[in-house]
């Protein structure tokens, strides 16, 4: 028996598991899909190095789930997440930019109390140890080590390409998590000075492992969540043998990811229950909200060549160095954004990648089967609605134009021709865009937070499922809103405050029923977990 379960030791999950577990009297199972190396060394190349792409690029790497999804209605697609401990935080490009102040304004203005950017700012600042700044806006004592690419580290593409961007017009942004006007700067990495990633897995999880009250198991998979009537008083899991165990606790948490954590309800039986019906799931909760209008944010590559002398690679230098974030023209905070990898981006080579943020478009998944295993239906949609390809070819028409400003301009050899020819060509860019953009992985907002009264929300201002007991959502799933940046640091933040509300203690549940269950299950007999 234990206190809380925490489904799922990725971005927010780990952070959530280190925090609750702070408290001896706090039982904290974790149950992990991938593996749970117990030590940093002990951790993949691909999964330990920031500047290896191996896991991103490889197919059906096995420290990824591999997604398939439509992306538009006559293409298919592939995402990886992170399937290893930290997460897709383990395998992502070490791009740590929190969501800006406007973002979470707009929570709280949905009625979110408790999620005002002055709110959150206190979560954001414990998950981190900044090694640039020392201001009000940055913590010192967190377990993820910050900072931005200097001296040997900083690559002279990174210097160039902030120089065309300032002789471009644009105003420069030299703390990209101060909450700022947006503009050109260098990014913060969650990055060592060695080159590895600072992740919430490694940084922790494996520091804690020897906690008494804390237990964390890998290569275990969740089927589904276990309810006594309306409260959750556990979950059924399969272990890397193929055992199946009933794990029982006061609380269940799902920090499964956007995809996994709405998988895991609906084959509970939360869902939209027409839906549910049709895939021969019985009904525990009718809850429209759920994988409803999630988000990811489209993108384009735009590969180049540095000359020789540029063409650097070095295993602890990160590749994203280096943001412009501008304004589409209706959003201030900066909706559009080129980021410059200036290490090789596997068989891609070097590159931008020029990202649309705050879409219009609204992704749909359905489970089809009450076989966990069978995978979700899942769509992003993207072109549906509103100006979305119009605005990030505006984007990559903005990237050509600095890329062809000096200095860049002339440390670079070539833009792809495939590409370069639609350089001053907004018709010709917009067509090509439109039948070549792919997503970013930057997936949320399936399990959306919000005021009960509305069936498009899932979870409350606490984190807590609608309707249900003992039972919250911490991951990027929660997001009511996308945001004007990528998610990581965010669905982080998510993780701490989780833990702040669960240790707060907001009608905290009782263990009989969850007991009760146990000994039903077991024919009155307790196994003791």
């Amino acid at each position: 028996m234990h206190d809380v379960i925490v489904v799922g030791a990725g971005s927010a999950g780990s952070v959530l598991a280190m925090r609750l577990s702070e408290d001896p009297n706090c039982r904290v199972l974790v149950i992990e899909a991938g593996d749970v190396p117990t030590s940093e060394d002990l951790f993949p190349t691909a999964a330990r190095f920031s500047a290896n792409r191996e896991a991103t690029t490889v197919p059906n790497h096995p420290n990824t789930w591999s997604y398939e999804l439509s992306i538009t209605s006559d293409r298919r697609w592939k995402t990886p997440r992170g399937k290893i401990l930290g997460g897709s935080s383990a395998i992502n490009g070490s791009y740590f930019v929190r969501g800006v102040p406007a973002d979470f304004d707009e929570w709280a203005a949905l009625g979110l109390d408790g999620w005002s950017y002055e709110d959150v700012l206190p979560s954001f600042r414990a998950i981190e140890t900044d090694q640039d700044f020392d201001t009000h806006a940055h913590g010192t004592a967190g377990p993820i080590e910050v900072r931005r690419a200097a001296n040997e580290l900083l690559s002279p593409l990174s210097v160039g390409f902030l120089e065309a961007c300032e002789r471009s017009g644009f105003p420069v942004e030299p703390d990209k998590n101060a909450g700022s006007a947006p503009g050109a700067g260098l990014l913060p990495g969650n990055v060592t000075l060695e080159g590895f990633r600072s992740q919430p897995g490694v940084r922790c999880i494996v520091p804690h492992l020897g906690r008494s009250n804390l237990t964390v198991m890998g290569n275990t998979q969740v089927q589904r969540i276990l309810f006594d009537g309306q409260r959750a008083v556990g979950v059924e899991a399969v272990g890397p043998a193929g055992d199946r165990t009933n794990f029982m606790a006061d609380e269940v948490v799902l920090s499964a990811g956007p995809f996994n954590s709405p998988h895991l309800l609906m084959v509970s039986g939360v869902g939209p229950a027409d839906m549910l019906r049709r895939a021969g799931i019985e009904i525990v909760q009718d809850m429209p909200g759920v994988g409803r209008d999630w988000f990811d944010d489209p993108c384009i590559w735009v590969p180049y060549r540095p000359t020789p002398e540029l063409a650097i690679h070095r295993q602890e230098m990160f590749a994203p160095q280096a943001a412009l974030n501008f304004d589409s023209g209706n959003a201030p905070a900066g909706d559009l954004e080129v980021i410059l990898f200036a290490q090789p981006m596997g068989a891609l080579g070097h590159a931008m990648c020029v990202i649309l943020h705050r879409e219009d478009s609204r992704g749909s998944m359905e489970i089809v089967s009450p076989d966990p295993g069978v995978p979700l239906r899942l769509a992003y949609n993207f072109g549906s609605a509103g100006r979305d390809i119009e605005r990030l070819a505006s984007a990559v028409a903005t990237c050509l134009d600095i890329m062809h400003q000096s200095p860049f301009h002339d440390q670079i050899e070539e833009i792809a021709p495939h590409i370069s020819q639609f350089y001053k060509d907004d018709t010709g860019l917009t067509t090509w865009v439109r039948d070549v953009f792919g997503a970013t992985a930057h997936t949320a907002g399936s399990l959306s937070m919000g005021k009960s009264t509305s069936e498009s929300t899932v979870v409350d201002r606490n984190l807590r499922v609608h309707g249900l007991e003992n039972l919250r959502v911490a991951d990027a799933s929660v997001f009511p809103t996308p945001l004007h940046r990528g998610p990581f640091a965010t669905t982080m933040m998510i993780g701490q405050k989780a833990a702040g509300l669960i240790c707060d203690g907001d009608e905290k549940s009782s263990r009989q029923s969850a007991e009760g269950y146990l000994l039903a299950s077991n024919g009155g007999v307790a196994d003791g977990r």
